[in-house]
């Protein structure tokens, strides 16, 4: 897991010691560990926390956080350009600036079915078919995001595409 990356350089571990540093100053804490990546401590954090009585707004690009969305969590996915924004926005409305960050689309599990045809646990399979490489997931040799998204849709998840192979498999 991230074996490809390499140890952060000095400036940039001298930023993160100083947005700690001011972080702390103004009250918010500050959940760091050499152990976890940061994206494991928001999903968990959002899961204890998310319900009725407190909404939940995450701001990123990964789509890793697409399978955190509910009823109570929405995504604020920072966008590669001027023209996905338009064309969210043509597709499910426009969001204004006072409700979302320049820049950003609010995914919902609306948006994330009409964008991939995928609900927010079928993420977590559609990364390991067709792979990661920031995250150095390998995934299935051969199987990208265009072939993954419509085995899920016809099956579901990872394990009944795997049970459909494993019947194949004893047909023979």
């Amino acid at each position: 897991y991230k074996g490809q990356r390499g140890e952060n350089p000095d400036p940039l571990k001298r930023q993160m010691q100083n947005i700690q540093t001011l972080l702390k100053a103004v009250g918010i804490p500050v959940l760091s560990s050499a152990e976890y990546e940061a994206d494991d401590f928001a999903g968990s954090l959002i899961k204890q926390f998310e319900g009725p009585d407190m909404p939940i707004r995450f701001l990123t690009k990964d789509r890793d956080y697409l399978q955190l969305l509910s009823e109570y969590t929405k995504g604020w996915m920072l966008l590669s350009s001027e023209a996905k924004y338009n064309d969210l926005s043509q597709k499910y409305g426009y969001q204004s600036e006072d409700d979302v960050p320049f820049g950003c689309y609010e995914f919902d599990e609306n948006v994330l079915m009409g964008e991939y045809g995928l609900t927010p646990a079928q993420v977590i399979d559609w990364k390991g078919i067709s792979g990661d490489v920031s995250d150095n997931i390998p995934g299935v040799k051969g199987v990208s995001d265009k072939n993954a998204i419509p085995l899920l849709q016809k099956y579901g998840s990872l394990e009944e595409i795997y049970n459909i192979v494993d019947t194949y498999n004893t047909e023979e």
